[in-house]
């Protein structure tokens, strides 16, 4: 059998390695999910993965996270570099998406390996996502390390 590219190793997720452990090598991802998750948290992870796209005066933006302000104040510090503005209107810290349910039973060293392999996982999917569903758009995502920071953003090359 043909081994799969592995996006992230399974050690990264404690509790998924403790349910392998009591539960032997038959279980897999697809039975944590099924033990663990609701197919309202399956659908929200969907739309997640997969963002909506808004254009707003020649702009796209993430549909969830557009804010209007923000839009204008890089509107003004850019001009007419529509792809600066987006650069910067989509731009998310990874770790921000789950600053609400924070375990705080995680080391700093592996939280942060946590999020980076999110960050690493999220960037690829959403280029796979906007090129299928925008395949006219040249949608480039990016994923930006600034002085131990993670970022990820989104804009139209032009």
């Amino acid at each position: 059998m043909r081994k799969g590219i592995i996006m992230f190793s399974n050690d990264l997720i404690k509790e998924f390695i403790e349910f392998r452990e009591v539960n032997g090598e038959e279980f897999t991802w697809w039975s944590f999910v099924n033990y663990k998750y609701s197919i309202e948290d399956a659908l929200s992870f969907l739309k997640f993965f997969n963002p909506e796209i808004i254009c707003h005066e020649n702009c796209y933006f993430f549909k969830d996270s557009l804010s209007l302000s923000s839009y204008k104040g890089w509107k003004e510090e850019f001009g007419a570099d529509l792809s600066s503005i987006e650069k910067m209107v989509n731009l998310y810290e990874p770790k921000d998406f789950f600053i609400i349910n924070e375990k705080n039973d995680v080391d700093s060293y592996s939280k942060n390996n946590q999020i980076e392999a999110f960050a690493e996982t999220l960037c690829k999917q959403w280029k796979i996502s906007l090129q299928e569903r925008y395949n006219n758009i040249p949608f480039q995502v990016q994923l930006i390390r600034d002085n131990g920071d993670l970022y990820i953003t989104m804009y139209v090359l032009r």
